[in-house]
């Protein structure tokens, strides 16, 4: 195998239900590689089943970092994740492994690619007594991604104050090499309806009601489709096979989203077929290598 390139950061991103994942665990087996989950809800404590966290083997295998970092209680935004994130790379390259930025979180991703700065808001700039649709506004206007839950204004004001600006000239980190996994949509559909199923299966409904019970649903981080769509099942106003079919819909959505994000950026080198992923990832990483 190569060597690997003192600074090279790999990232290897997708929409929901891709296969990121267990990819990226066989590359970095082979790459002497560390996982960096550039996902949004997988910080949290507690919440396993229904962010499909990489489970205790997975981490066994491969060392993960920036996952369960916070409580669902507590206030995390892109500006919290690039700065651990970078603080990972750094230290993953300092003992000389690969990083692997790993994700479907498209700003958290950019922000660290294309190294966002940041900076805190005062309370003259932000004024609290904002519209909601005014904060939304302003949020799109600053190249910031929306809350799950657009409406609530708690969530856009921890958005605002998060304070980041993306850079109107995008310039690449330098030694990053973006590897995006396609698989036919049919293919992703397929996964994400098993996916959804296998959630329930494994224990989604008893997760929901443990962290329910202690943090109620005010949390943002509850807001995502495997916890929000069971909502109705568990104050009784929906039967559970509702509640599937909507969190399979709200994952296809947000699928659709993720695709429309990733597709702005030229430098993804896609791969379309699942089952040469790896051969193909790796074939990417050596050329990349060699050629450097």
């Amino acid at each position: 195998m190569e060597n690997v390139n003192s600074d090279l950061l790999l990232v290897i991103l997708g929409q929901t239900a891709s296969g990121k994942s267990q990819r990226a665990i066989q590359i970095a087996k082979q790459f002497n590689g560390e996982i960096i989950c550039a996902d949004s809800r997988t910080v949290y404590q507690g919440l396993d089943i229904g962010t499909a966290k990489p489970t205790q083997q997975d981490r066994i295998q491969v060392r993960h970092h920036l996952l369960d970092i916070i409580k669902p209680s507590q206030d995390f935004n892109v500006s919290d994740f690039k700065r651990l994130a970078d603080e990972a790379i750094a230290d993953i390259l300092r003992r000389g492994k690969l990083p692997i930025l790993v994700g479907g979180s498209g700003l958290y991703i950019d922000a660290v690619i294309y190294n966002y700065q940041f900076r805190d808001y005062n309370q003259q700039e932000i004024d609290q007594e904002m519209t909601t649709a005014q904060m939304q506004r302003l949020i799109r206007d600053m190249g910031l991604e929306l809350p799950t839950n657009s409406n609530n204004p708690r969530h856009l004001l921890g958005i605002l104050k998060s304070g980041a600006n993306a850079p109107n000239n995008r310039e690449l980190r330098d030694n990053t090499l973006l590897v995006g996994l396609a698989p036919p949509e049919d293919v992703l559909l397929q996964r994400i309806e098993k996916r959804t199923r296998n959630m329930v299966e494994d224990g989604l409904i008893e997760e929901l009601k443990s962290v329910v019970a202690e943090f109620g649903w005010q949390p943002n981080a509850l807001q995502a489709p495997a916890y929000i769509s069971f909502k109705g099942y568990l104050d009784g106003s929906l039967n559970l096979e509702d509640c599937i079919n909507k969190c399979i819909i709200a994952d296809k959505r947000l699928a659709k989203k993720q695709a429309t994000w990733f597709k702005r950026n030229k430098s993804i080198h896609w791969l379309n077929y699942p089952s040469k992923y790896v051969e193909s990832t790796i074939k990417l990483l050596n050329n990349y290598i060699r050629n450097d």
